[in-house]
């Protein structure tokens, strides 16, 4: 999703000012859009104290690369997009390499629900942060830290005719006998997400599909795991439909009577389309417990139920996501209009308690930026 954004900022920018050029590293958004070196960044996509710890040796040596290649191509700005661990330890790097380069981050880590102390780490760390929520502002206010608010990107994203979502969401929610028989699973965007997930939303969808024969399975891997769910589960049932790309993804969201999804960003796409939703993630039993011990403070893990402060998506996390708990959550939303409807209208009003409507993400972000590009060039 990081990588996603930031294709979208660089074309803001584009389109605000035609003379940019850009350097910079990601996945294939960022790669098509800009000259880079070739650094692996797969090997740095972990999630998790134990997985960070088994990925330490790589992710210091990725963050020195990037460093030092930022200070040797001297841009006029450095944004650091996503990605807390790897984009803390490239800010201090480049900080000792090329102190006069101004370092924004483009999405702050989650200071509100766990480890608070990051606001006084990224202060000290970079110039300007670009964050998701106003909430997020508080935590760096002691550290003088200058912060702008761009609301969540997905928010903005272009709707499947080309537009752009407005003040509602559009008003296509399923009726009754309406072609919705569709079931999509959404097993997440990382490698330990994609182990951990499909297995229990591939037997759950198995399950279900015998109580209701009519139901329709599609499943929908992001791009850069796709090769790995199709290594790991090369026996799916053949009337099952497997998709690949942003495009053909939103088209199922626009055409699922329910969607069983990774816990992230994809929720909020899902919102968007319409879509009630089971959401659920798998951290590995020992980071789990360290984070439920002494680190997460927030009440739920996905945004739309910290908007609406209660579980109006239903979340499955840890052992829950297993297939008799999803089938037993999937079954009513399916098979009842009215609890899919309510919970579509509860989506819709905490999609404009998070600013639905709003000016896009992308254009808030790509301003901020243009303003230290101009301040560097010395035009107004």
């Amino acid at each position: 999703s990081g990588d996603v954004f930031a294709g979208e900022v660089m074309d803001a920018l584009k389109r605000k000012d035609q003379s940019l050029s850009f350097r910079g590293v990601g996945g294939a958004a960022i790669s098509c859009r800009a000259e880079g070196p070739d650094i692996d960044m797969e090997a740095v996509n972990v999630l998790g104290f134990w997985e960070g710890l088994s990925a330490y040796a790589k992710v210091r040596e990725v963050s020195a690369q990037i460093a030092a290649d930022i200070a040797a191509s001297k841009p006029d700005v450095a944004v650091l997009v996503d990605a807390w661990g790897l984009s803390l330890r490239i800010a201090k790097k480049l900080r000792r390499l090329a102190p006069d380069i101004p370092i924004i981050k483009l999405i702050g880590p989650q200071v509100w629900a766990t480890r608070a102390g990051r606001a006084k780490t990224l202060a000290a760390s970079v110039d300007h942060l670009i964050c998701l929520n106003a909430f997020e502002a508080p935590y760096y206010a002691p550290y003088d830290l200058p912060v702008t608010i761009m609301g969540h990107p997905a928010l903005s994203r272009p709707d499947l005719t080309g537009g752009q979502w407005t003040q509602t969401p559009p008003s296509k929610a399923p009726q009754d006998g309406e072609d919705t028989d569709t079931l999509l699973l959404l097993p997440g965007s990382r490698s330990a997400e994609i182990r951990r997930m499909a297995p229990p939303m591939i037997a759950a969808a198995k399950a279900l599909r015998k109580l209701r024969p009519d139901m329709q399975i599609c499943l929908a891997p992001a791009d850069n795991v796709y090769q790995l769910f199709c290594d790991l589960h090369p026996d799916l049932p053949k009337d099952w439909t497997l998709i690949r790309g942003t495009e053909a993804r939103f088209q199922a969201m626009a055409k699922a009577r329910l969607a069983i999804s990774c816990s992230g960003t994809v929720n909020m796409e899902l919102a968007l389309s319409q879509a009630p939703i089971i959401t659920g993630y798998r951290l590995s039993p020992l980071t789990y417990a360290a984070l439920k011990t002494f680190l997460f403070r927030a009440d739920y893990i996905t945004l739309l139920n910290m908007a609406a402060g209660e579980e109006i998506i239903p979340e499955l996390l840890q052992s829950a996501f297993r297939p008799d708990r999803i089938v037993e959550t999937a079954l009513p939303l399916w098979d009842e209009g009215e609890l899919r409807r309510s919970q579509i209208e509860a989506q819709n009003t905490a999609l404009k308690t998070l600013g639905l409507g709003a000016r896009p993400a992308h254009d808030i972000a790509a301003d901020t930026i243009l303003t230290y590009l101009r301040k560097r060039s010395g035009t107004p």
